[in-house]
């Protein structure tokens, strides 16, 4: 039977709810300080936005349940991947080769979904320099922490929750 109020349920919309809220975060502070966003930037938002939507189709008790999770697991997983690496970049801009590309739209535009998601978890050096700081830190330090922070707390959550 469907609890859309059982704690499981709850907790996964909180985490659906946590990752836009951190998309949101994201674009807010870009459109703000007019901040030119690179593909790991747009890799990371996108892995939040596909999170978001795996974990409150897991909360609504579909057919997909199971899958829907653990697509958002994957989606999580690749984000945190790609924010380290930013992060590797940042402080060892030397590892940083090449390009990261040209943008989503332009990845999009030419059907290039593949260089897309090269791009968003290896980068360049657009990546790796010229990154703006928000409350002291750098942004790919911040999109790490929430990162980190969201997906411990899931973890942890995901381990004391009885199997059902």
């Amino acid at each position: 039977m469907f609890d859309f109020f059982a704690r499981p349920n709850r907790m996964l919309l909180i985490f659906g709810t946590l990752c836009l809220g951190a998309v949101i975060a994201a674009v807010s502070v870009g459109l703000t300080f007019s901040l030119e966003v690179c593909s790991m930037c747009w890799f990371q938002r996108l892995a939040l936005i596909l999170a978001a939507i795996g974990l409150l189709l897991t909360a609504t008790g579909s057919a997909i349940r199971r899958t829907a999770q653990r697509a958002a697991e994957l989606s999580f997983v690749l984000g945190w991947v790609s924010s380290c690496r930013q992060v590797y970049l940042l402080f060892h801009q030397e590892a940083a080769i090449g390009s990261c590309g040209r943008g989503l739209v332009y990845f999009f535009k030419n059907g290039n979904y593949f260089g897309f998601f090269r791009s968003g978890l290896v980068g360049g050096m657009e990546c790796a320099t010229d990154q703006a700081a928000f409350l002291g830190l750098p942004i790919p330090v911040l999109s790490l922490m929430v990162f980190t922070g969201i997906g411990l707390m899931y973890l942890y959550w995901l381990i004391s929750m009885p199997d059902q």
